[in-house]
């Protein structure tokens, strides 16, 4: 902060201007009283500056408005923070539907592997069981042509046949 005093410190000069006999004798004694002057105002630049210190920090209006500027500044930062712990939280859960989607998604298709092993577990006990029928029950049929016969049904067509050959290997003995 630079400060022009409206002072004159002319007072302090050392030597009197009139007094010099020449032109370079002037401009000696002009310099010497500048660089006296110059501590002077230095001096005094230095005593204003204190002073609107010293009055900024006592002033009651200045004080109010640094602590509504760091008020404010406080408020913002923790919005800021609290912005992004939001958005740590969002990931985070985020982060957790996915993993449960995936263990889901995981458990699912197990349990599909599953219950497709069981059915084809079934289907080949059933196509066991309409071979032995027809094994017991019948000489003239080929096995390989029956073979292909039961690999060729549906899942329910094929229970349907094991059941029909079930009944009529009971009740007639022979196919």
């Amino acid at each position: 902060m630079n400060f022009d005093s409206w002072r004159d410190f002319s007072q302090h000069d050392e030597y009197d201007v009139a007094d010099a006999s020449c032109r370079e004798e002037r401009r000696w004694v002009e310099r010497q009283n500048q660089r006296i002057r110059r501590k002077y105002e230095t001096a005094e630049a230095s005593r204003v500056r204190k002073l609107v210190e010293s009055a900024m920090q006592l002033d009651p209006r200045l004080l109010r408005e640094k602590e509504d500027e760091r008020r404010v500044k406080e408020l913002q930062q923790k919005e800021k923070e609290d912005k992004r712990k939001q958005k740590l939280e969002e990931e985070e859960a985020e982060r957790r539907r996915k993993a449960a989607e995936e263990i889901e998604a995981s458990k699912r298709k197990e349990e599909e592997k599953q219950r497709e092993k069981e059915e084809r577990e079934r289907l080949k006990k059933i196509r066991h069981t309409v071979r032995n029928i027809f094994k017991e029950s019948c000489d003239t049929v080929d096995q390989e042509t029956l073979k292909k016969l039961l690999l060729e049904l549906t899942a329910p067509q094929l229970e349907k046949f094991a059941t029909k050959a079930e009944s009529l290997a009971q009740d007639g003995g022979k196919l």
